[in-house]
């Protein structure tokens, strides 16, 4: 059975592994905001745990009575919407989306599939994680995404040169980023991050 069937039932806070419950802002922007800092490799990891905080509304007094991993864990299960990541259905060293460089392409998406302007909508973080998560190639901003991530030396060799074009073209370029991966390969990094504490 779903966990959640309205509105009503979406969570409001994340939970310590003391036990303890913090309000948090659930609207989807927070959240997108949490996942850019996470990824940033010019913030230094030990005021990343302050920045994500203040992004998802989360009072930093928390800081006080609770062991900083405790606190990114709780914000972690958040993000991830209390889930296990998904494994990767392969490894790849390219950059499947960004938001800082996607965004237009996102909102076009969520307009073209489902209706929705994301630059005015009113939405629960997990439900527009449900919705991305859900969107198809008959979007540019997923197609995108599989040019960027294609296996060219997979493909029949009447089609790889074209493959190869179309992933030059849209290649995200960030010479900052140590390790590029899929979606699902940074959401369980991240997650594997936050429980060594490294």
């Amino acid at each position: 059975m779903a966990e959640w069937l309205a509105k009503s039932e979406l969570p409001t806070s994340i939970v310590t592994d003391n036990g303890n419950e913090y309000t948090v802002d659930t609207d989807f922007r927070a959240w997108i905001r949490f996942q850019e800092i996470i990824e940033d490799k010019n913030i230094l990891d030990n005021f990343k745990a302050l920045f994500c905080a203040r992004v998802v509304g989360l009072d930093i007094n928390v800081f006080e009575y609770e062991p900083t991993d405790a606190v990114l864990n709780a914000m972690l299960a958040f993000f991830l919407c209390f889930r296990e990541p998904k494994a990767p259905q392969k490894q790849t060293s390219d950059i499947a989306y960004r938001y800082k460089e996607d965004w237009g392409l996102i909102c076009a998406a969520f307009r073209q599939q489902y209706g929705i302007n994301l630059l005015t909508a009113d939405m629960h973080w997990f439900y527009y994680k449900s919705l991305f998560d859900a969107l198809t190639s008959d979007t540019m901003f997923v197609k995108i995404q599989q040019y960027r991530t294609a296996d060219i030396a997979k493909l029949p060799k009447y089609e790889r040169k074209e493959a190869l074009r179309l992933k030059n073209y849209w290649k995200i370029n960030d010479t900052k980023v140590v390790s590029q991966k899929t979606p699902q390969e940074i959401e369980k990094e991240l997650l594997q991050k936050i429980k060594t504490g490294k």
